[in-house]
């Protein structure tokens, strides 16, 4: 899904992961962002979706249906899938 790629947003030429405008090194690899990134984007087929912010904060309890890419362990509960105890004790 192409569509999530916004403007500013580079793909690392050296691991080809899906790096947001703000970042001036790779997430992934910390590899240094290009001083040109016109080139960098996915390649035509490929799917890019955007992170789940909700996951990286541990509050994303959608699971499968989520249409947003988990990516990375996530933290809180979320993160851990949902093993917390509901009991009422």
């Amino acid at each position: 899904m192409a569509g999530s790629f916004r403007a500013g947003d580079w793909m690392c030429p050296k691991c080809d992961y899906h790096n947001f405008s703000k970042n001036d090194r790779c997430f992934k690899c910390s590899a240094d962002r290009p001083d040109d990134i016109s080139d960098l984007k996915p390649r035509e087929g490929d799917s890019v979706q955007e992170r789940c912010y909700d996951w990286t904060v541990g509050k994303c309890f959608r699971g499968d249906s989520c249409r947003f890419a988990h990516i990375g362990p996530g933290v809180g509960p979320a993160g851990r899938g949902g093993d917390r105890d509901r009991g009422r004790d």
